[in-house]
């Protein structure tokens, strides 16, 4: 064994557009197994969850009120904009 783990869950590479968005919500994943993602208001409230699989996800956001979130997946969380 060369000590490498094959699944490393730390590091989750996942890509979001449109930003800002308007009524959808696109996230491209890059890892070959489902994973909770969550979107997080400006103050810290979990707003919408659901699940998410390798490749384009889209999220429907047109309920959201224009703000600043966060896309949270496993520990790594990437900024929009609502508009």
């Amino acid at each position: 064994a060369n000590g490498v783990s094959e699944l490393n869950q730390d590091k989750i590479n996942f890509t979001i557009y449109p930003n800002p968005a308007n009524n959808v919500l696109n996230i491209n994943l890059e890892t070959d197994y489902r994973v909770k993602c969550e979107l997080i208001s400006i103050i810290g409230k979990t707003v919408f969850t659901c699940m998410v699989d390798l490749g384009a996800n889209s999220i429907d956001i047109s309920a959201l009120s224009p703000n600043v979130y966060f896309v949270k997946i496993e520990n790594n969380l990437i900024k929009f904009i609502k508009t």
